[in-house]
């Protein structure tokens, strides 16, 4: 008993990079070659600006702006009065305000409608959820997207792998043709570093993740085109103001600068498309205050080598854990070339905390971004660069994802559900890997009729692979009032990246494309076992014992799934059973698998 505890306690040492980033919508910026390093003796940074706090943030900005006005571009950048906004916002987050008082923003009601839906399908939120109606609507379903705005992509490009774009052709929502057409630019290698005890810097390179910098615009033109042509809706600039849930059907109210009134659009089924934000989460999760947050700052600037300019950071921190006023913070780089020119790059810094009073703003973060950025990058300054474009969020994680349906006819995807990993900065990549998925059970569920809460809620079901990631989220970040060693989070990362190298690419790649599986979960223990084994009680320690016993019932959870979908996978879609039976006996199969990571493929 007590040496198998041992033996599970090992993980926690590798827990950090497991299954690291979902691809996702992302801009692209510069890195060079060279890792710098503080002097040896140091065992904290300390940052220091010239200039008044904040400053220095409203100049970058505000010249960005200029520049975009001067050329005529509107471009994708943040200016610092959004910048003030989301600080507002993230504030609100902190101090409980926002997780006060729920939306009522849908409502059931017995009385049914007056008519028949017009739409089988209405996608609430078009930026994502055009792919998804996409899809639906070219299995013959009638599907209507709602969008606030207009459905547009932005500037700035997101990065992917291929293998995840592809996923986008199989399911008939995009062509080759339209792929490679948005295809910005494709690079390789990608890099995993960290810099650890002693200053002395761990390196990993790898092939084909998250590789391609894609044009958010180009795809969602393609998309929309296909859907048009089969004979989709699209309303643009439409806010939706409520959803009503009737016994027969759901109507949402919308508002369009185009009307002079309200008006309802009907459907079977809506989809909730609408992001971490969407009203309708809110309202799922009223008083509820996030569990795990991840804060990303960030620029597409040029001025970079060419001749450097050539590969991507997946993962990089050459600097030890830092104090931040009360509490400390770990920030970690992402970095990738871009198509608008050879010494163009997109550079994100990120950190992973709670959402505690005491945690920095993002005005802070963008500070630490302009004093860490010319020793990340090798630069005798930021003058030698011209900022394009800035962006910057936080992304709120819950413990409890999926979220589950609280209505019939109702049913959450992407960032709304909570589906990406907690260490994920958003849902494109996540809703590539389920669009299969996803088709198939909406369509299942149309077909048979299959809309109650309790049938929607098997499309969002719990999935071990997904909560084991919390132990992950929890290594990589700092508690309040928590003192860990500087080196601590950095030397626990390159334990784990150093035993999954050495296993290769069926046990590393997993890990990097936001995938948890448990046989290389296993593996990678086992490995840090034999390297390390000394570093797991300090890992425990910060994370403390309740995340650690929790953790532990998923990865059970995890080894549970993995051995029901190798015992009943080749039992989905049996003609054997009544439909509504075999539409529930699917839903179960498709969350082992997906569940366990199993359908993940090299």
């Amino acid at each position: 008993m007590i040496s198998s505890m041992v033996f599970l306690l090992v993980v926690l040492a590798m827990d950090p990079a497991c299954g690291f980033l979902s691809p996702m919508a992302r801009p692209t910026t510069p890195l060079s070659l060279h890792v710098s390093t503080a002097p040896a003796d140091d065992k904290s940074v300390s940052i220091t600006t010239k200039e008044p706090f904040g400053f220095r943030t409203k100049r970058i900005l505000d010249k960005i702006g200029a520049d975009a006005d001067a050329s005529g571009g509107a471009g994708s950048s943040i200016s610092f009065t959004t910048l003030e906004a989301i600080d507002r916002a993230w504030e609100a987050v902190k101090t409980g305000r926002a997780s006060g008082e729920a939306p009522t923003f849908v409502r059931e009601t017995d009385v049914p409608l007056s008519t028949s839906p017009k739409f089988d399908v209405i996608v609430a939120g078009g930026t994502l959820g055009i792919f998804m109606a996409t899809a639906l609507q070219r299995k013959g379903f009638r599907v209507c997207v709602v969008e606030r705005g207009p459905l547009r992509g932005r500037t700035q490009e997101w990065n992917i792998s291929r293998k995840e774009m592809m996923e986008l052709v199989e399911e008939g929502v995009l062509s080759k043709e339209d792929v490679e057409d948005a295809i910005g630019i494709d690079f390789n290698p990608i890099r995993v570093g960290f810099v650890g005890e002693k200053n002395e810097p761990y390196t990993l390179w790898t092939q084909d993740v998250l590789h391609l910098g894609v044009s958010p615009s180009v795809l969602l033109a393609r998309a929309q085109s296909r859907f048009l042509a089969a004979g989709g809706v699209v309303h643009e600039n439409t806010p939706i103001q409520g959803i009503r849930i009737a016994p027969n059907g759901a109507a949402v109210e919308v508002k369009s600068t185009e009307m002079m009134g309200g008006e309802e659009l009907t459907g079977r089924l809506v989809i909730d498309c609408m992001g971490n934000q969407s009203p309708i989460s809110r309202q799922a999760r009223a008083g509820q205050q996030p569990d795990g947050i991840c804060i990303v700052v960030g620029t597409c600037a040029s001025g970079f080598d060419p001749a450097r300019n050539t590969y991507a950071d997946l993962l990089y921190s050459n600097t030890p854990t830092m104090d931040k006023g009360v509490s400390q913070v770990h920030w970690f780089w992402e970095a990738f070339p871009a198509s608008s020119g050879p010494g163009d790059r997109t550079t994100y810094l990120f950190m992973y905390c709670d959402a505690k009073p005491e945690r920095p703003s993002i005005l802070e973060c963008f500070e630490d971004y302009w004093d860490l950025m010319p020793q990340y990058q090798n630069l005798s300054s930021l003058d030698a660069l011209t900022f394009k474009r800035a962006v910057c969020n936080f992304f709120p994680t819950y413990k409890d994802s999926p979220l589950r349906t609280d209505f019939p006819r109702l049913c959450a995807i992407g960032d709304a559900s909570g589906i990406q990993s907690p260490l994920s900065f958003g849902g494109f990549g996540s809703l590539s890997r389920h669009l299969g998925r996803l088709t198939t059970a909406f369509s299942d569920a149309l077909a048979t009729d299959s809309l109650s809460k309790e049938e929607l809620g098997l499309i969002n079901a719990y999935q071990p692979s997904l909560s084991v990631t919390w132990m992950f989220q929890r290594t990589m970040s700092v508690p309040v009032g928590a003192k860990p060693r500087p080196d601590f989070i950095n030397r626990s990362l390159i334990n784990n990246f150093k035993s999954m190298e050495k296993l290769g690419d069926p046990v590393l790649k997993p890990f990097l494309q936001d995938v948890v599986q448990a046989g290389p979960l296993f593996s990678a223990m086992a490995g840090i076992a034999r390297q390390d084994f000394f570093n797991t009680p300090t890992v425990l320690w910060h994370v403390g014992a309740d995340a650690f016993f929790g953790w532990f019932r998923h990865f059970f959870m995890l080894c549970v799934y993995t051995l029901l979908y190798r015992a009943t996978k080749q039992t989905k879609g049996t003609e054997a059973l009544p439909p509504k039976i075999r539409y529930r006996w699917d839903r179960r199969v498709e969350n082992w698998e997906f569940g366990s990571g199993l359908d993940y493929r090299l």
